[in-house]
């Protein structure tokens, strides 16, 4: 039996060399605890930057909504332009409109209109020069727009919010006797795409009396097809409108034209359970030329931009 007997150094060498490996070892796990440790630190902190970010971005956006919506109450017939487009933001769409004064009884000037765009909320303006000489506010959404208080309008619309009335609960007193006198009837029914309204303008304007109050419906696309009151609205509106204004009906025979009590008497019915979800303010020289507020949204692809989103 061969014993080799191990020298002392040797051992202690030995000894010593795995002591080293292990201590190698345990500062290698521990640089990677600390390495590991460090990227979760960095990583938490992005990604509680980001999630502030997104809730700052979010606030922000949501009280710049809430100014914006707040300004509506606050339009008025002779802001100008650059103030107007200050506290909404730059319009969506904006053209220049023909001067019509030769086929309509409107004065001479430099009319343009502009269209903006809120959440749920599109505001149309009509510009003579740098001048708002008309708005309208269409809404998507019953907790948007609440109409101004004006005494002398012979409605009860006052301190209500758009799309939580209907027409006869606006004003229930209208007969066939006085419908043709006031409110005045407005109606643009297309066979086109992008353009129906229905509007009653009224004598008298918040802050302003010397102006008129309107409240409608405009619909984008040919969605009145499925809302035969809706279509009503429209359609019969645009049969009155053209009566009232002694036009001959383009699209419509004479006797659809002389036959207005059935008109007056399908937009009474209609207005019972239809809600408005349009609003707005026009200067009494251009009540008779209504269309050159909503002319913008004629065209389908202005349209488009400014309601496609809209279910």
């Amino acid at each position: 039996m061969n014993n080799k007997k191990v020298h002392p150094k040797t051992r202690n060498s030995q000894s010593t060399s795995k002591d080293t490996r292990n201590k190698a070892r345990k500062n290698t796990i521990l640089d990677s605890d600390l390495s590991i440790g460090i990227i979760s630190t960095i990583i938490g902190g992005l990604v509680v930057a980001v999630i502030m970010l997104y809730v700052s971005s979010h606030y922000n956006s949501n009280n710049e909504q809430k100014q914006k919506i707040a300004f509506l109450n606050t339009i008025s017939i002779g802001q100008s332009r650059t103030y107007i487009t200050d506290m909404l933001g730059s319009p969506i769409v904006s053209a220049s409109l023909p001067n019509y004064a030769s086929e309509k009884d409107v004065p001479e000037g430099n009319y343009s209109n502009s269209g903006y765009k809120l959440e749920n909320c599109v505001v149309l303006c009509l510009f003579n020069d740098d001048s708002l000489v008309a708005f309208a506010i269409v809404v998507n959404d019953n907790n948007i727009y609440e109409i101004p208080s004006v005494s002398s309008l012979s409605w009860k619309a006052n301190n209500r919010k758009l799309l939580n009335f209907t027409y006869s609960d606006l004003n229930d007193s209208l007969t066939l006797e006085n419908l043709d006198v006031e409110p005045w009837i407005l109606g643009y029914s297309t066979t086109g795409y992008a353009y129906n309204t229905y509007a009653e303008i009224y004598s008298g304007a918040h802050v302003n009396h010397f102006n008129a109050s309107f409240i409608g419906n405009y619909m984008y696309q040919q969605t009145a097809a499925f809302n035969p009151d809706l279509n009503t609205l429209f359609n019969s509106g645009n049969v009155i409108m053209n009566y009232q204004k002694g036009n001959s009906l383009l699209g419509y025979d004479e006797a659809a034209m002389l036959n207005t009590t059935q008109h007056y008497t399908d937009i009474l019915n209609s207005r019972k359970v239809i809600y408005p979800n349009l609003f707005g303010i026009i200067s009494f020289e251009l009540v008779h030329s209504f269309d050159y507020v909503t002319d913008i949204v004629q065209d389908d692809s202005r349209a488009e931009l400014l309601f496609g989103d809209w279910n």
